[in-house]
């Protein structure tokens, strides 16, 4: 899924266009390579202690383990931060010569980095696998599975696709792994989440990726079906992770179930999640220190209410953009589409960047009159919140100014 977000600024835009003069100093960025994706660890902390349930080590192995991974992260940053502390210095002397060229690494510079990275996560592995026993050996298949799934399920597109249940687990809710119903769930989750990631990132890579983008300029129709079946083994992804989370939260005590729920919608749909103005003042309004007892106890109260009907309000949406993420085509398959097109409105409109400051809500897309009821409830419980906070509660609430639109936009491309 390519997010892509129009930023409007407001009147900003138009008097640079149009009062500007012509005789105005003009400028441009151009992108440099940088390391931080190269010598980024593949790996979190996190992952690691998963890897270590899976082997079933023992308390000083795994702290052994971890002891590794901080040493890998460390000699990742050092060598990354070494790299970029020279691509700066480029950049300096660049911009000071207006020369761009003088910045750019060369292919071959890129290559040996990029070789560098990868020398070093392999070593990790190796020495990983160094410090197992025989009977830890024999589960290294299963270690595998795990590190997989950390590195592809990251790939998804649509909503819910890119949950890692077992990392949502470890993450808020360690305890269920105690739970004997709920790790065999886990691991039947593992075993089922290996194989339809694997199908998936077999059919979406490669020559694949490449027979799909020529088809789409000489047969949309074969490119189509290509996409049709690329849609498919990502939907088994993401029902994998609804069915599996569902389950889970069945076998956990109430409150806790309902958490893991919780996470599992934030986690698949974080533009809708994404706290509003009005929410944040909401929320910082319920976090001051300086409420009395009656403030507390009344704004508690309207803080309930708003999560309640804000959270039936997002799931409403859900339900609408889950249905779209199984219509929604790429511009390549759109015969007016153009490379231009950033957004395509729910009747099929393409949207370019020069006309998208003309964008304007459909009154018949289903996403509309939710958008307005989630603005109303946010605006009114504000104003209701800070008609009980004094003056001073009122500045210590403020958010920063705004002078600009952020538009999110789920524009797919490729498969």
């Amino acid at each position: 899924m390519l997010k892509t977000r129009l930023v409007l600024p407001l009147l900003a835009l138009l008097a640079l266009c149009v009062s500007a003069p012509r005789s105005a100093a003009q400028s441009m960025a151009i992108s440099v390579y940088s390391p931080r994706v190269a010598f980024a660890p593949e790996f979190s902390k996190g992952d690691i202690t998963i890897v270590a349930r899976v082997l079933t080590l023992s308390d000083s192995e795994r702290e052994a383990l971890i002891a590794l991974h901080e040493g890998y992260v460390q000699a990742l940053r050092s060598r990354g931060e070494a790299i970029g502390e020279d691509m700066e210095e480029r950049i300096e002397r660049a911009q000071a010569l207006s020369s761009p060229e003088l910045a750019q690494a060369k292919p071959e510079e890129i290559n040996a980095w990029d070789a560098e990275a990868k020398k070093h996560k392999e070593a990790f592995l190796d020495d990983l696998k160094s410090l197992l026993t025989r009977e830890q050996a024999d589960r290294w298949p299963l270690a595998e599975r795990e590190l997989r799934r950390f590195k592809s399920i990251g790939s998804g597109r649509l909503r819910g696709e890119s949950v890692d249940l077992v990392r949502l687990i470890e993450e808020g809710l360690p305890k269920a792994w105690t739970n004997p119903q709920v790790a065999e769930v886990l691991v039947r989750y593992a075993e089922a989440m290996d194989s339809a990631l694997r199908a998936r990132e077999d059919y979406i890579t490669g020559e694949r990726q490449n027979e799909f983008q020529s088809k789409a300029s000489s047969d949309r129709d074969a490119a189509a079906k290509i996409w049709e079946e690329a849609l498919a083994k990502r939907v088994a992804v993401r029902d994998l992770n609804l069915r599996f989370a569902e389950q889970v939260a069945a076998l956990l005590p109430e409150d806790l179930g309902e958490r893991l729920r919780r996470a599992v919608f934030e986690k698949s749909f974080p533009s809708l999640v994404k706290p509003t103005r009005s929410e944040s003042v909401i929320r910082a309004a319920a976090a001051l220190t300086s409420l009395s007892s009656s403030q507390q106890e009344t704004i508690r109260g309207m803080v309930a209410d708003y999560d309640a009907r804000r959270m039936a309000i997002l799931r409403e949406m859900s339900s609408v953009l889950k249905e779209r993420d199984l219509i929604k085509r790429p511009a390549s398959l759109d015969p007016d589409g153009s490379d231009m097109t950033v957004a395509t409105t729910s009747t099929g409109e393409s949207i370019s960047f020069y006309s998208s400051a003309n964008l304007k809500s459909d009154p018949n897309d289903p996403m509309t009159p939710l958008q307005q009821r989630r603005f109303d409830l946010d605006r009114t419980t504000r104003r209701k919140v800070e008609a009980v906070l004094t003056p001073e509660q009122k500045d210590a609430v403020k958010q920063p100014t705004q002078d600009m639109i952020l538009i999110d936009f789920d524009e797919p491309w490729g498969l």
